[in-house]
């Protein structure tokens, strides 16, 4: 009979080696997390559901600036974590048809103001 350090057969290798192709295997979304945060997704507070164009200090980026005249749009301030400088505001374009509540989490594109947003929480 075959001992292994555990005292017992060869099945406790089995399992460490699946193990470890587990551990291996999720090391891999570790760049895809990092190309997202590069393309501008981020996690984002809702701060205010519905801003108008009332003036907003320290702002990250504003989508109203960018909105088209003849478009009737809605825009939220959001608030995310900003790498090591803390946090950062951004005033965001509400898609279309999506309701959103105040202090609700959504992944969102600090970078495109079209971006589609996702809950998070």
């Amino acid at each position: 009979m075959s001992m292994t350090i555990f005292g017992a057969s060869r099945q406790p290798t089995a399992v460490l080696a699946a193990l470890a192709a587990a551990l291996l295997q999720g090391c891999s979304a570790i760049p895809a997390a990092k190309d997202a945060y590069e393309q501008g997704w981020r996690e984002a507070r809702v701060v205010d559901a519905s801003i108008g164009d009332e003036a907003i200090r320290s702002l990250a980026n504003d989508c109203r600036t960018q909105a088209s005249v003849t478009e009737s749009r809605r825009f939220a301030l959001l608030s995310y974590r900003d790498g090591t400088q803390g946090f950062a505001r951004y005033v965001a374009a509400v898609p279309q048809d999506q309701a959103v509540k105040v202090e609700r989490i959504y992944q969102v594109n600090v970078k495109d103001c079209s971006s589609r947003w996702y809950r998070v929480r």
